[in-house]
């Protein structure tokens, strides 16, 4: 009787394990990113999404949507687009942070949030984060930024020091539905290399929303202003020489914006978050970038060229073909060559489109990351 017990509980568990194999392979598979990408492909709605190019965008010149054929046209088109932005009272020139703090150490011990329901994914902090983070190589601190941009909105920005400087800042610019601590890679990643990182997040994830309507040009500053509070604190300080700037999904619009606008930012590269209005699909047209007096000031073909011009200047965009979310397939292959060309109409610099068909998800991959390095100057 016991042996058939025994018989019965190793073939249950025997049952058991075959089964988790089983699991684990599935789910493997599911998140494998050379299967992913055949399961997006298969799942595919139209063949325009990810293998085609729709007819209906070829009937739209992207040359006739650039009004760049000058420096002069530059410059008018870049001070329309400031004023929409900042209005009157013009850009941020000298303006510093209402709050410095060198080393987060000091103000909060290098520990672990006890509760991981105090930060959740949307809102979580760097404060939980700093074990992590101090135990990376060429990491000397992490200080943050506070920003008055108005009573009701002072966002705060992680600046990443390195021990060892090349004197080069990249700013970088979350999206929506997180914070920049789901990219604590990358963010040490750049900072063996040598690179100082300030990094952003979207409003109303990791800090309050401004309180503004999105239509509204306030709106436009909300997102701008902390920007360029930033860089200004950072090249006054005298640390670096010179400036880039890399956003995701949201955070790459914030980078088509804010790069048109500051010829202070020498390299842009957005991710997966910018199209022109025509090449868009509903899930790509969040209210703030359809800002009416923005896009009448400049098209986000002026926009792409704006950031790429002047010397030493370029903007390489990044999209994932396969990407899960949004701002997939070929679109971008449609306007690169007319923005190019007008770059080259105005002056000095670049602009290039790199298609990431590595995996299917909504993010900046190893490969991506590695290529934005090398377009930086790493070997």
């Amino acid at each position: 009787m016991k042996n058939g017990k025994a018989i019965a509980l190793s073939r249950l568990f025997s049952g058991l394990a075959i089964l988790a194999g089983l699991v684990g392979i599935v789910s493997f598979l599911f998140y494998w990113d050379v299967s992913r990408k055949a399961i997006k492909r298969m799942q595919a709605s139209s063949p325009y999404k990810f293998e085609e190019v729709d007819p209906r965008h070829l009937k739209v010149d992207p040359a006739s949507l650039i009004h760049l054929q000058s420096k002069e046209d530059a410059e008018r088109v870049r001070a329309a687009l400031a004023t929409v932005v900042w209005g009157d009272r013009g850009a941020p020139v000298s303006k510093m942070p209402s709050l410095i703090v060198p080393d987060l150490r000091e103000i909060r011990p290098d520990r672990r949030c006890p509760n991981r329901a105090i930060e959740d994914y949307t809102t979580r902090t760097i404060g939980c984060s700093l074990g992590r983070y101090y135990q990376a190589d060429n990491l000397a601190e992490v200080g943050r930024l506070t920003i008055n941009v108005s009573p009701t909105y002072q966002p705060k920005v992680s600046h990443f020091k390195p021990v060892d400087k090349n004197g080069v800042l990249i700013l970088y610019h979350h999206g929506y539905a997180g914070t920049h601590q789901d990219q604590w890679r990358h963010i040490l990643r750049w900072v063996e290399f040598g690179y100082g990182v300030m990094a952003f997040d979207y409003t109303g994830y990791g800090n309050a929303a401004p309180g503004v309507d999105y239509g509204k040009a306030g709106y436009l500053r909300s997102i701008a202003e902390p920007i360029a509070v930033a860089l200004n604190y950072a090249l006054d300080k005298g640390d670096y020489e010179e400036a880039h700037m890399v956003g995701l999904s949201a955070g790459g619009w914030v980078t088509a914006l804010y790069a048109a606008l500051d010829p202070r930012v020498s390299k842009s590269y957005p991710v997966s978050g910018v199209y022109p209005v025509y090449l868009r699909s509903e899930r790509e047209t969040a209210a703030p970038q359809l800002n009416d007096a923005m896009l009448k000031a400049a098209s986000y073909l002026d926009m792409f060229a704006l950031a790429s011009v002047g010397v030493g200047r370029g903007q390489m965009q990044v999209f994932n073909r396969f990407d899960r979310c949004c701002f997939n397939g070929l679109r971008s292959q449609l306007y690169k060559d007319q923005v190019s060309k007008a770059v080259s109409l105005v002056g000095s610099g670049s602009f290039s489109v790199l298609l990431d068909e590595t995996h299917a998800r909504h993010k900046i991959s190893r490969w991506a990351f590695e290529a934005i390095l090398e377009d930086m100057g790493e070997p």
